[in-house]
């Protein structure tokens, strides 16, 4: 899965490894032949942004996000990529509000993002994929974005019921 919070991680990992003198890196990502069949968000921007890092460890965080961006714009659009931008950045933070230590490579979303912050930012979140969706964008970057919303709204209703039917609300 793409663990999260990741952007902010890869960037300082990377950048460690490089100046303790390591010369390489393995890191799993996507094959040419992956049919994005178990792919839920950014596992596409992550892999991007370990070879930009592998290839230059030592660019400044602007630069870092400067190249997330960039992917965004031409993976999503260019229009769509401020919407797509600002959901990643509440995506980092819903997993750095978790609980969760530690992430393995079977774990949820559930349990690696804190589910309030989704529910509390659902509508935000949701806000941001209509304007997306809305912007002059090609039919594939269309599929994408909607597709990225299918996580999105997974997250953000549960989040929602969490809050309103098991933690205790009047409603529930």
């Amino acid at each position: 899965i793409c663990g999260s919070p990741f952007l902010r991680y890869v960037y300082e990992d990377v950048r460690k490894f490089a100046d303790l003198g390591v010369k390489g890196i393995y890191s799993e990502g996507r094959d040419g032949n992956d049919t994005d069949s178990c792919q839920y968000a950014f596992e596409k921007l992550r892999d991007y942004l370990v070879c930009e890092l592998m290839w230059n460890p030592y660019m400044s965080y602007r630069e870092y996000l400067n190249k997330a961006e960039e992917f965004i714009s031409i993976y999503y659009g260019e229009e769509a990529e401020p919407y797509i931008f600002r959901y990643l950045q509440l995506w980092e933070a819903a997993a750095e509000a978790s609980d969760h230590d530690f992430v393995y490579n079977f774990d949820g979303m559930k349990a690696i993002f804190n589910l309030d912050y989704c529910g509390e930012h659902y509508a935000e979140m949701s806000a941001l994929f209509d304007k997306a969706e809305q912007t002059h964008i090609t039919e594939e970057q269309l599929l994408r974005i909607k597709k990225l919303r299918c996580t999105m709204d997974f997250l953000g209703l549960t989040g929602v019921y969490y809050k309103r039917y098991v933690n205790g609300s009047p409603e529930s």
